[in-house]
């Protein structure tokens, strides 16, 4: 039977089988050798799983963590609610078994988002496997298993699903959510909340809205574009020089090994060079920026909505410890990764979601034009900080634009009418992809 002839309702079922039997050989596979299966962070996730509430009334848990304890405390009502003993290893468990629910949830909203878009099944099956067959799915949830990101991706698409479907009261509070899942998707909510999709850009594969132009404007977020990262490196660097006088220049660079000065301005020159054609697709027009930003509604939307985002952040924080990792050190870390080798930051996007990244810079012409329609400035202000995150060391950072980014890019890709092989393929693909990361349990355990 093609693909295409396949019933729908059948073809979901055999993904979702697949992918929960797939996740259930990374269950029983190899574990984080730090901290006996924990990790870094996820020491003080397993804690907050054993005993979260006490925690709280002690204030052990700072600001970082307590902007990401949601999903703890769920594994902890779960560990509560079947009577298992507060051991790591209970912890371990039901944190695996919330991690799978919430994977499963995902994927019914996944379906709900193919839904809203109608794509054909082939496009579904390339969308699913964008998603769901990954090293971050596949692997991380069942290797790494106290963080964060299956939550904040069930909430990424969440936040997706109630924007396209214009739920501003869904995306408040997905904002409100991810304030205690993961920051950025409250960023991103912020953005979207302020600048709604209108009525008008509703359809999926709308090509009849004016496509906005003004080339002044255009060159100028080209440029800005170009210049944003050297200028964040040099500071970086000053800031180092002052701190620490006579600090040798290699030495500067914690996350990854400097492979020299010269080497360090060409690739921070190949990287402004990559952000400047990357923008090449997008077209500003001045006079419809001007009206979004004068406008009365808009502008008390910017208003509220960013004095509501430092209040809820701050509110979150009341009874805290403080931050073990300020907004500098985010920037100090952004600043690392792309001098230390030329286009090195393209590596990590690529190996975290397989060969959708790839698919991504392929319709990345098409992404752009789509995000620029007239009425979208939401969007366009999404897709572009999605850009400026590639730099990040985090993949994961990525999760909170990657819904939108998919959904802009599948819409391409429905058009074309591709083969009935196409599909099958990148799943095959993917999953390949993904099984690089899967290797049984070594021998001494972990």
């Amino acid at each position: 039977m093609r693909l295409h002839e396949m019933d729908r309702k059948w073809l979901r079922t055999a993904l979702i089988v697949l992918t929960l039997a797939i996740m259930q050989f990374t269950y029983w596979g190899e574990k984080i050798p730090l901290e006996r299966g924990a990790g870094w962070d996820g020491q003080q996730y397993r804690e907050e799983v054993q005993d979260v509430v006490h925690m709280l009334l002690d204030g052990r848990i700072d600001a970082y963590h307590m902007h990401r304890i949601l999903p703890f405390v769920f594994s902890h009502g779960l560990l509560g609610c079947v009577g298992l003993p507060p051991t790591e290893g209970n912890a371990m468990t039901v944190t695996i078994v919330a991690n799978l629910f919430i994977v499963f949830c995902s994927m019914m909203l996944f379906f709900r988002i193919a839904d809203t878009q109608r794509w054909s099944r082939s496009t579904e099956v390339i969308g699913f496997s964008s998603v769901f067959f990954t090293v971050g799915v596949l692997k991380i949830w069942g290797y790494y298993p106290f963080l964060t990101d299956e939550m904040a991706l069930f909430l990424a698409l969440l936040s997706c699903f109630h924007y396209l479907t214009n739920q501003r009261k869904g995306l408040i509070a997905d904002g409100v959510l991810g304030m205690l899942v993961w920051p950025m998707i409250s960023l991103v909510v912020l953005v979207l909340v302020i600048f709604p999709m209108p009525a008008s850009s509703q359809a999926p594969n709308d090509q009849t809205t004016k496509q906005p132009n003004d080339q002044a404007a255009s060159h100028l977020l080209r440029l800005l574009f170009a210049l944003w990262y050297p200028l964040l490196f040099a500071a970086f660097v000053v800031y180092k020089m002052r701190v620490h006088p006579g600090m040798p220049f290699a030495e500067m660079f914690a996350l990854r090994p400097s492979q020299g000065m010269r080497l360090a301005m060409v690739a921070v020159a190949a990287t402004a060079v990559f952000f400047y054609l990357a923008t090449r697709w997008i077209t500003l027009d001045v006079s419809y920026l001007f009206k979004q930003l004068t406008d009365r509604r808009n502008l008390l939307r910017i208003v509220a909505g960013c004095a509501t985002f430092v209040v809820v952040y701050k509110v979150v924080e009341l009874h805290s410890a403080p931050a073990m990792f300020s907004v500098g050190e985010e920037l100090a870390q952004m600043a690392q990764l792309p001098a230390s080798d030329i286009l090195v930051f393209l590596e990590a996007p690529f190996l975290y979601w397989g060969p959708f990244f790839l698919l991504l810079m392929a319709s990345w012409p098409s992404v752009c034009r789509a995000a620029c329609r007239e009425g979208s400035l939401g969007l366009l202000i999404t897709v572009l900080m999605s850009l400026a995150f590639l730099v990040d060391i985090e993949t994961r950072k990525h999760i909170s634009f990657f819904p939108f980014l998919l959904v802009l890019a599948l819409n391409h890709v429905d058009g074309l009418r591709l083969r009935s092989w196409v599909a099958p393929v990148f799943a095959v693909l993917s999953l390949l992809m993904s099984a690089l990361f899967q290797r049984p349990r070594h021998a001494g355990g972990t």
